[in-house]
C-alpha cells in the first residue's frame, strides 16, 4: 500500500507502527579464521520475536483508489515478526594495507538474505479486516484470487525474505607508541600470508619535538 501511495493517483496511506524486540536475542556461533588471516565465517543464531502494533490510514485518491476502496478507513492491527531460519551464516573477508604510512585494514561482507515471517499473513489480514471488508469493494472482489494464489506467492503467506546488500567498510589500524627515557617507539607495520607483523625502532626524542 505505501509503495502504490507514492504514485500520487492510489490513496493516501499513512503507517504509524511501534516495534519492540525485548525477548530477540542474537549470537555468535562457529566461529572460523582461515589461516591467512584473510576470511572469517561465523553463524549470527538469532531467537525470539519483534511485534509490531501498526496504524494504518487509508484515504483513496483519484479513480483507481475509488474503485478499489470507495470509503476511507484506519485500522490498528497487531503483527509478530521472527525468523524463519534461526542460523544466518555470514561470510566476510579481511585484507590489510601497508602500502602507507598509516596501514588499513577493510571488510567485505558478502551479500546475504535474512529469511523472516510475519503473523498475520497479509492474505489473512486482507481475509480478516472489517475495515477493509466495509469500505472496498474492489479488494473483496480479488479476495478469492488473493486466496488460490497464496499458496504459490509466499509474501503472501507472510514468508518475507530480506536480501542484505555486500557491506565493506575500512578503518586505520592504530599503531602502538611508547616513551622511555628519552627515547620513543617508533612502529610500522607488513603483511605476511599468515600474520601482521609490527616492528618498532627506537628512537631519540628532542624535548619540545
Amino acid at each position: 500500500m505505501k509503495e502504490l501511495s507514492k504514485t500520487g493517483n492510489f490513496a493516501n496511506v499513512d503507517v504509524v507502527s511501534d516495534l519492540k524486540s525485548d525477548d530477540l536475542n542474537v549470537s555468535i556461533r562457529d566461529f572460523q579464521l582461515s589461516p591467512s588471516l584473510d576470511r572469517v565465517d561465523f553463524n549470527l543464531n538469532v531467537s525470539g520475536n519483534v511485534d509490531a502494533d501498526m496504524n494504518v490510514k487509508f484515504v483513496p485518491l483519484g479513480i483507481v483508489g475509488h474503485l478499489t476502496c470507495q470509503m476511507p478507513w484506519q485500522q490498528t492491527q497487531h503483527f509478530v515478526a521472527g525468523f524463519r531460519e534461526s542460523k544466518i551464516p555470514v561470510n566476510l573477508t579481511v585484507s590489510i594495507d601497508t602500502t602507507s604510512g598509516k596501514p588499513k585494514i577493510t571488510f567485505v561482507i558478502d551479500e546475504m538474505t535474512v529469511k523472516g515471517s510475519i503473523s498475520p499473513s497479509p492474505t489473512e489480514f486482507l481475509l480478516t479486516s472489517p475495515n477493509i471488508a466495509v469500505s472496498c469493494t474492489g479488494l473483496n472482489m480479488i479476495k478469492p484470487l488473493v486466496v488460490r494464489l497464496t499458496p504459490f506467492i509466499k509474501e503472501l503467506r507472510g514468508d518475507i525474505d530480506r536480501k542484505i546488500e555486500r557491506q565493506e567498510s575500512s578503518t586505520e589500524i592504530a599503531l602502538p607508541t611508547a616513551k622511555f627515557e628519552g627515547f620513543g617507539l617508533q612502529t610500522s607495520a607488513t603483511t605476511t600470508p599468515q600474520a601482521l607483523v609490527l616492528t618498532g625502532n627506537l628512537v631519540s626524542v628532542i624535548e619540545g619535538n
